[in-house]
């Protein structure tokens, strides 16, 4: 296997190849190269009650490829609210930059998984048989699980909720007129650049645009309904 002309690094070779005819192929009837797979399905983000600030996070995770960090979540609520006068004070801003971080992560997550699962099979793994879930005849183990997802959770809201708070300790020595400027450019803990407002003037999100039906869409969940209080009470 580790040897430069064996069968897998042969075999690598000539799905590389097939791929580059395949796309080329789609460039010249100027087709879709798109294969079907649930990965490639589009992130519809609908969990927020401002559709400035869903259509921006979701033109951002569908056309960058990648899994945002928060504070290019929270950039991008930032610039939608200054942009459309939404009129949300800070604490709205993060507890909605949070939710939405949240919820793209946990789409992103499950399209992944759903992926893994419908592409698994191939003639390297098809003969191993199905066992079955341990969890599903052992309580013990169950309550186990539950358990962990839950510390799992918990942790992972104590994370989100100490990068909120070290960006508002950022922007409270920054000079109040170069925060608009530097939001994100000027943090230390941040590792990428700003999103780009490329296309942002369309009106039309990426799933609007997208003739598919199999889209991933994140509606408003039971944690958005506090974010709506919030605003309102501001």
């Amino acid at each position: 296997m580790d040897e430069d002309d064996s069968a897998y690094v042969e075999e690598g070779q000539l799905k590389d190849r097939m791929m580059k005819v395949f796309n080329k192929i789609c460039a010249l009837k100027k087709v879709n190269n798109s294969t079907g797979r649930h990965i490639e399905r589009k992130i519809c983000v609908t969990c927020t009650r401002f559709p400035e600030i869903n259509k921006k996070v979701e033109q951002y995770v569908n056309r960058s490829q990648k899994f945002p960090d928060f504070f290019s979540v929270l950039f991008l609520v930032k610039r939608a609210n200054i942009k459309h006068s939404l009129m949300l004070s800070e604490a709205s801003i993060q507890q909605i930059a949070r939710s939405a971080f949240t919820e793209v992560g946990e789409a992103i997550q499950k399209r992944r998984r759903t992926d893994d699962l419908l592409n698994r099979g191939c003639y390297l793994t098809e003969k191993i048989e199905e066992m079955q879930d341990p969890a599903e005849t052992d309580k013990l183990l169950e309550e186990k699980l539950n358990q962990n997802g839950k510390e799992a959770r918990t942790k992972l809201t104590s994370v989100i909720e100490n990068f909120c708070k070290r960006q508002t300790e950022i922007e409270s020595v920054i000079p109040k007129s170069n925060q608009d400027s530097s939001d994100h450019e000027n943090d230390p803990e941040c590792g990428s650049d700003p999103p780009s407002d490329d296309n942002e003037d369309s009106e039309e999100s990426d799933c609007d645009a997208d003739n598919g039906t199999d889209d991933i869409t994140i509606k408003k969940s039971e944690t958005d309904n506090d974010i709506i209080d919030m605003t309102n009470s501001d």
